[in-house]
């Protein structure tokens, strides 16, 4: 994907001073072993492994819905959700989430390159797994959230992005209200999400929209910090091919120069 200036380079990608990256992350589905539960204290116990690096700790409310039948037809109950909490650096630019099989590693802005993404994520797993000590990795997903501008009121997609496998020639023309999610099995292990959709403004404000891909390979594997580089790689060439296969001129021209 597009990073900063870093000399670094990820596999011969060519590197851009202007990325359009508003949000990267990576989702490490985990599993314990038998026996073995979820404790509330690994919350806490992750946060003093990592507090040097992420001082701040949030928890994270989350509520479930829960779908009843009845002699008065169908209700909702809402139900405690999952545990979770987010841990930040000073800056907040990098975060850390942490619930009861989950663990996910956000980048929320100032994409710093694939070199440095990739660091961070195989830090902060091998931090959580010193604190979880989980059985198997069961699911990774490496996930990449662009924002395209909309200038002027008759820009279409077709400015910034041609068509490819995940993105339909009919979708270049759209004026605004644009919604288009592909998603993709590509076998029993691999799945990858597009999605592009206007991002709400009012209508006679200059707009943008999101240009997010979602890969994710599905595989039990043992949590080693090995196996994790091998994967997000993977997945990281697919998200690259996704992005280059679309990108227009004018789009390389804006993450050259940063001027649309």
């Amino acid at each position: 994907m597009p990073g900063n200036k870093s000399k670094t380079r990820a596999r011969g990608h060519e590197r851009f001073p202007y990325p359009t990256i508003i949000e990267a992350l990576c989702e490490i589905h985990f599993t314990f072993p038998k026996g073995q539960q979820w404790e509330s204290s690994f919350l806490g116990d992750f946060f003093k492994t990592v507090q040097k690096d992420f001082p701040i700790m949030e928890p994270v409310q989350q509520m479930g819905v829960s779908v009843e039948f009845g002699p008065q037809g169908i209700g909702q109950r809402l139900v405690p959700g999952q545990q979770k909490a987010r841990y930040l650096q000073k800056n907040r630019k990098l975060m850390l989430q942490l619930s009861d099989s989950i663990f996910t590693v956000n980048r929320i802005e100032g994409y710093p390159g694939w070199v440095r993404m990739r660091r961070d994520i195989a830090n902060g797993w091998k931090q959580a797994v010193s604190v979880l000590s989980p059985a198997n990795i069961s699911r990774i997903g490496l996930r990449y959230i662009n924002r395209l501008p909309r200038n002027g009121r008759g820009q279409t997609p077709g400015y910034w992005l041609k068509s490819n496998e995940y993105i339909p020639t009919a979708v270049l023309s759209s004026q605004r209200g644009l919604l288009s999610r592909v998603q993709v099995q590509k076998s029993e292990q691999s799945r990858t999400i597009v999605t592009l959709a206007d991002m709400p403004t009012p209508a006679d404000a200059p707009g943008s929209m999101i240009f997010d891909i979602d890969c994710i390979h599905i595989e039990e594997m043992e949590p080693t910090n090995k196996n994790l580089r091998r994967q997000i790689d993977g997945l990281h060439e697919e998200v690259w091919s996704v992005f280059s296969s679309a990108m227009t001129r004018n789009l390389q021209r804006l993450l050259k120069t940063g001027k649309a």
